[in-house]
């Protein structure tokens, strides 16, 4: 059985390796480690948001053919709240791996807080 945390060296990139337990039966995945640039990647990329419905808005009310159908107005808004709501799950997940990076490296105490750990994140990144 491999170990929480164990170092997967056989590729480029690290990665975590964390048993999974499903019925009895131990199965490997690979967690990615992130950086502060795969962080502010991520952050831009919840931007785009805003650049989405500019385009939207554009398009409603500036289109040569005319404005969109109300029909087709709400299908573009219901596709992207769902592409908004994948582009903030992939940035809570880098944000949650790099605390959980950060968890294993750092002693921890029973007085150690989130903000103890956001704390030395800030710290490591103004080393780089």
């Amino acid at each position: 059985m491999i170990e929480t945390g164990m170092l997967d060296l056989s590729s480029n990139k690290k990665r975590l390796l964390t048993p999974i337990i499903r019925n009895n039966i131990t199965t490997t995945t690979t967690m990615r480690q992130y950086d502060r640039f795969n962080l502010e990647e991520e952050i831009q990329n919840v931007w785009q948001t805003k650049d989405d419905l500019n385009a939207i808005a554009e398009r409603h009310y500036d289109d040569p053919d005319g404005p969109m159908t109300a029909d087709e107005l709400s299908n573009v808004l219901i596709g992207l709240s769902e592409l908004h709501e994948t582009r903030m799950k992939k940035l809570w997940k880098v944000f949650e791996t790099m605390i959980q990076q950060k968890n294993s490296f750092i002693m921890m105490t029973e007085e150690a807080t989130l903000g103890d750990v956001l704390d030395k994140i800030v710290d490591d990144a103004e080393k780089e």
